[in-house]
């Protein structure tokens, strides 16, 4: 799940989670012409080896207008 400033942008899946993968998402219109805003990426469930917790990977984040 994506929230942005705490509006659900977008509930999405991967399904391959060994493979490269792009969402492209639009902007909540509430969030038109803020100067910042907060992302929070969930992930559900987390993968779990030796103790540890993993998610996700990322390379790159990018708000674009």
């Amino acid at each position: 799940m994506v929230l942005v400033d705490g509006v659900v942008a977008a509930d999405t899946r991967i399904y391959d989670p060994e493979t490269a993968f792009r969402r492209l998402l639009p902007m909540p219109d509430v969030l038109a012409g803020k100067k910042m805003v907060d992302i929070e990426i969930r992930v559900d469930p987390v993968d779990r080896k030796d103790g540890q917790e993993y998610g996700l990977v990322f390379g790159k984040i990018a708000i674009r207008p």
